[in-house]
């Protein structure tokens, strides 16, 4: 899958942005991907990436075109941010010190930590190029009713009986009296083999 996006430079326009990106991964990829753990991730890098190119390339000129670019393959994903400012040099980049309370320089550190690969090009065909790589990791589902799920030790089964005269089946701790969202869930369910 493929697909771009071209946005003015400007802030108002970062939920446009989030929004195509986080949606077209969703429309392709659905549940097989742990959302709300990656959506963060993505829109963190987006966010970052986006706003550093209004605020520093463009330098707050909202007439200058911001071309994104996504392309998709299984769960590696690419994202480009092409703009058209003077760009930055790299090697005059100084990571951040814990030691002292600055409060620019932390950009590229988040993108190298959060995706698998950053890079950066410094005019190409008169345009920068942002370049981020992931590959996503698949959603697990655990499924309680599993036959080879196993309970921790410290989880046992308890019996709630109710003022109605049911009674259900809950998975407590070995301090836990009141019933739980599993109780609940196993009220409403029934016991399943």
């Amino acid at each position: 899958m493929r697909t771009e996006l071209h946005v003015p430079s400007d802030l108002r326009f970062l939920s446009i942005v989030e929004n195509w990106l986080l949606g077209s991964l969703q429309a392709e990829l659905g549940n097989s991907v742990d959302w709300p753990r990656q959506e963060s991730r993505l829109r963190l890098v987006l966010v970052e990436a986006y706003s550093n190119i209004v605020r520093h390339a463009h330098q707050g000129q909202p007439n200058l075109p911001v071309l994104m670019r996504l392309e998709l393959r299984g769960r590696d994903i690419s994202i480009e941010l092409w703009d058209c400012g003077k760009g930055y040099d790299l090697s005059t980049y100084l990571p951040p010190n814990p030691g002292d309370l600055q409060e620019n320089g932390y950009g590229w550190l988040i993108l190298n930590r959060l995706m698998d690969k950053v890079e950066y090009r410094l005019q190409v065909n008169g345009r920068n190029c942002l370049t981020l790589e992931a590959t996503l990791p698949p959603h697990e589902f655990k499924d309680v009713y599993m036959e080879d799920y196993s309970i921790p030790e410290e989880i046992y089964h308890s019996e709630f009986s109710h003022e109605n005269g049911s009674s259900s089946t809950a998975l407590c701790g070995p301090d836990e009296t009141t019933e739980t969202g599993i109780e609940r869930d196993l009220d409403t369910f029934g016991d399943r083999p």
